[in-house]
């Protein structure tokens, strides 16, 4: 070390550190100890750092630099004024490598995420003076804009149009603020169940890090708001007043700068005043009023359009509130009275408003519409209309009929069209307001009858949907529907479990497990597994037990967490002692028991749980993705030892069969490893090769494939020189590595970057 101090690197040093423990929840002396056994020095060593001494040895500016920025989040002003107070050598080389300027590893994508609701086809009159206030909300320091109004008011179609006009390209002149991604939570459909770690899961689904979501809640929590920090980033909360998790509130009043939080609640909380923004939604104008019955009127074609002095009423007596003037409206036309006779029966005052308009609506409907409305109430989001006409056990002639009368009542709201361009291919979905939801919850008690029928019906048609997707390996087009029917699917496996409904909790879970490892949505699989396991040790199947068992070790195996696999491990070997699987569950049980032999490093011991599956006796009848994938593995194993010419063979073996059956994905896994070989036998141009059809056969989505192409082909890189395109490559494999939650693999790809320096 010199022996002359530098005050500045010391004041940057111990910024670091005290930086770092903050962000980790540690005590500075436990970051101290990781970072000397890092640099091989004593403790005391950093303490010297942090008092100005600054190193010789460039490695030792090295670490300290990465440490700042990967684990403490400091920017380029920082590290350049490290690096300039350490005198390092080629301190434009390290920044690129750590901050480069355009493809930060955990920086979003160009394009907008968000996961905002589908629009209904109702009509929207935006409302300027609230809009305004919104806009002017989020433009303040503080953390949280609060939309607060009575239920009716139209608070979520604000929060939509807003969130929506914040993710367009700002036009010239504009004013209003952008963001870079919207992530939406609603409490609306299942009352008291949003939390803080739920808004955390939907953030990092959002914004494309699943792998977040198996964190520990502390760890998960810190990199949410990372996320948060680097971009801006719009949180919706829908109907807070529902919510119970006061963990919530707190965190969202924190939000880290640029982000923000929108929320919307009938409720006011005291603590908003601890730095919300508080936009009060009243009824709506007379001029917004006026153009919203026009339009409503004109939609159900009324006989008789709404006099001056009529409009008058009507805008009275509902106080501007736009769901009751489209539900009042809507008793006009179905009644086919005068409107002035629908306001009449409406004069017991606002408190009662929505009930009377709600008893008056209920009352006119027929068997088949009150069926209708009642089965919605089973779905958590939205439903499509031919699911919904199942459940509540009507024709669709008579199904149909009856949602007319249901949507000119406004007590059925019709999402838009998915795909505007073909609309014959876009199925009609239906959804309900929230009042409507818990005003029907208060006909559930006299009609449990049909609710117990329905909720028959609705089971069997998740138990179906799920069935028809399975495990789509060879076409995975066909998970695409699951998008919008997994909340009811989720919600229809969680009611089976705890109603002891084993058996369709197996065949649920059987369904879509596989849905939830392609999205990467690995909390619920993991929870998916638990209650799979559960059900199938409450039935006494021993044999689907095993299956459950075997896919919960699989997903904790790849994700490196053996230690968590262990306990499982040890229950799977007990079912398998009594119950000796054969056929594909013999495959599933050593295709677990070998990915879990990987994840604790005994390559050896996972090459025979593969060449058990490929002996002829057992591989016979498997289906051909079976054999291909144990082919696969056993070659990975035989290349973790060296058996580089063997490992070969089964590559090609598989990668033919892959072809043949169409399995592309596959198809790009084995080329992939096969490149692998050609670069360690110096045959770069063919190694090249098979990268770029691998990459072809990969999905946009499929992140872990896309890493390991990009991670690969950074080693061609290399070999030609290229350090600069290489560097790329490996920030790009980081990146996705890091989404999906692979830490293991995501260091490797570390590791390289360093050596590609």
């Amino acid at each position: 070390m010199s022996s002359v101090a530098n005050k500045e690197f010391g004041h940057l040093v111990r910024g670091a550190v005290n930086a770092i423990a903050d962000f980790e929840g540690q005590n500075v002396s436990i970051i101290e100890a990781e970072l000397s056994e890092r640099i091989c020095m004593a403790p005391t060593a950093i303490h010297r750092f942090k008092a100005g001494y600054v190193p010789r040895d460039p490695r030792i500016i090295e670490v300290l630099a990465e440490a700042g920025v990967r684990r403490a989040y400091l920017n380029r002003a920082w590290l350049q004024r490290f690096l300039r107070a350490a005198h390092y050598h080629d301190a434009a080389a390290l920044i690129e490598r750590l901050i480069p300027p355009e493809s930060a590893p955990s920086a979003l994508p160009e394009r907008s995420y968000h996961n905002l609701p589908p629009l209904t086809t109702s009509h929207f009159v935006l409302r300027a003076e609230p809009s305004t206030a919104v806009f002017e909300g989020l433009r303040q320091r503080c953390a949280v804009v609060v939309i607060v109004s009575l239920g009716g008011m139209g608070k979520t179609s604000l929060a939509r149009e807003v969130a929506a006009h914040c993710l367009r390209p700002p036009e010239s002149g504009e004013h209003e603020p952008c963001f870079d991604a919207a992530v939406w939570i609603s409490d609306k459909d299942t009352p008291g169940s949003t939390s803080l770690t739920r808004l955390l899961d939907e953030i990092a689904y959002t914004l494309d890090y699943p792998g977040l979501t198996r964190l520990e809640q502390t760890h998960k929590r810190r990199e949410i708001e990372h996320l948060l920090k680097r971009r801006r980033i719009l949180l919706i909360v829908d109907n807070f007043e529902t919510i119970t998790d006061a963990a919530l509130l707190p965190w969202l009043l924190r939000l880290p700068e640029p982000s923000k939080a929108l929320v919307t609640t009938r409720e006011y909380r005291k603590e908003f005043q601890q730095g919300a923004w508080l936009v009060e939604l009243g009824g709506m104008a007379e001029t917004e009023a006026r153009q919203l019955i026009a339009e409503r009127s004109r939609q159900l074609k009324l006989q008789l359009p709404p006099d001056e002095a009529t409009i008058q009423q009507l805008i009275g007596v509902t106080g501007g509130n736009p769901k009751a003037i489209e539900v009042v409206l809507g008793l006009a036309k179905s009644t086919g009275h005068a409107l002035a006779q629908a306001i009449e029966q409406l004069r017991s005052g606002p408190d009662h408003l929505f009930a009377d308009l709600f008893t008056l609506s209920w009352s006119l409907l027929g068997q088949d519409a009150q069926q209708i409305l009642l089965a919605t109430t089973l779905f958590p989001t939205s439903v499509d209309s031919s699911a919904l006409a199942e459940v509540a056990g009507l024709s669709e002639p008579v199904f149909f009929a009856a949602v007319r009368q249901l949507t000119e009542l406004a007590l059925l709201d019709t999402e838009q069209l998915d795909d505007p361009q073909q609309p014959a291919r876009a199925p009609i979905r239906r959804a309900i307001h929230p009042l409507t939801r818990a005003f029907l919850e208060r006909q559930q008690a006299v009609q449990a009858a049909f609710l117990g029928h329905a909720r028959e019906r609705w089971l069997a048609w998740a138990v179906r949907t799920a069935a028809r997707v399975g495990y789509a390996v060879e076409d995975l087009a066909r998970l695409e529907p699951l998008d919008r029917e997994e909340p009811t699917l989720f919600a229809a496996l969680t009611w089976a479990f705890a109603h002891n409904r084993d058996a369709e909790v197996i065949q649920i879970a059987r369904g879509i497990e596989f849905y939830y490892y392609v999205r990467a949505q690995w909390s619920k699989k993991l929870y998916l597994h638990q209650l799979y396991i559960e059900a199938a040790r409450r039935l006494g199947d021993i044999g689907e037990e095993i299956v459950a068992l075997t896919l919960h070790i699989q997903l904790l195996s790849r994700q490196g967490n053996a230690a968590a696999a262990a306990a499982y491990v040890s229950r799977l070997r007990e079912c398998v002692r009594s119950h000796p699987p054969r056929g594909e569950r013999f495959f599933h049980v050593e295709h677990a028991s070998g990915l879990y032999q990987l994840a604790e490093g005994h390559a050896a011991a996972a090459e025979g749980c593969w060449r058990r599956v490929l002996d002829p006796a057992q591989a016979h009848g498997l289906p051909a993705h079976m054999v291909i994938g144990a082919q696969h593995w056993l070659a990975v194993c035989l290349a973790q030892q060296g058996k580089h010419a063997e490992a070969r063979s089964l590559y090609e073996s598989a990668l033919t069969q892959a072809r043949q059956h169409g399995y592309q994905r596959m198809v790009a896994r084995n080329q992939l490893q096969l490149a692998l070989l050609d670069l360690s036998d110096g045959e770069v141009a063919r190694a090249m090769g098979r990268l770029e059809e691998s990459r072809a056969h990969t999905r946009e989505r499929d992140w872990e494939q896309r890493a390991r192409i990009q991670q690969a082909l950074a080693h061609v890189h290399l070999r030609t020189g290229n350090r600069a395109v290489a560097r790329a490559a490996l920030l790009e494999a980081i990146d996705l590595f890091d989404r999906m939650g692979l830490a293991v693999e995501s260091q490797a790809a570390r590791t390289a970057m360093i050596e590609a320096s």
